[in-house]
């Protein structure tokens, strides 16, 4: 009887020891939890500031020079413009720099680049537009 009372002394202590080494454990797990945690918390506004500077980077890289020049080459001018902007919008950029050259009842504007004819209406994407092109400014006298 002493044998098995002793016996059952050693196995609840060593149950004990187990206990204390478990919650010892989950312990450190709950700490290293809460720094993880403070980890992600901390890092949360650094990636958001990552994604709003990748998106800039985008808008950047959707960002191209298209320059204006006179058919006698006595302007040049350029505006920077996004791919989806529409023509016109640049051509007004470019009327409220040089308003003489706006149309009137004497002279029509056409532009080109690349002897190709612009239509000012659509997207300069769409008017196969890029990185520096030259829009050459003719004006056409209105009969």
């Amino acid at each position: 009887m002493k044998n098995d009372n002793k016996r059952l002394i050693d196995e609840n202590q060593k149950l004990k020891n187990i206990n204390n080494e478990l919650s010892d454990k989950i312990k450190l797990l709950q700490l290293n939890n809460i720094n993880n945690n403070q980890i992600i918390d901390n890092n949360i506004p650094k990636m958001d500031e990552i994604k709003i500077k990748q998106n800039n980077m985008n808008e950047l890289n959707d960002l191209i020079p298209v320059i204006f020049q006179t058919a006698d080459k006595k302007i040049t001018y350029a505006i920077i413009s996004k791919k989806s902007d529409k023509f016109n919008k640049l051509e007004d950029i470019f009327y409220e720099k040089f308003p003489e050259l706006e149309e009137n009842e004497e002279y029509e504007n056409q532009f080109k680049i690349n002897g190709k004819r612009v239509i000012k209406t659509k997207t300069l994407e769409k008017n196969n537009i890029n990185y520096s092109d030259i829009a050459v400014l003719n004006r056409i006298k209105v009969e």
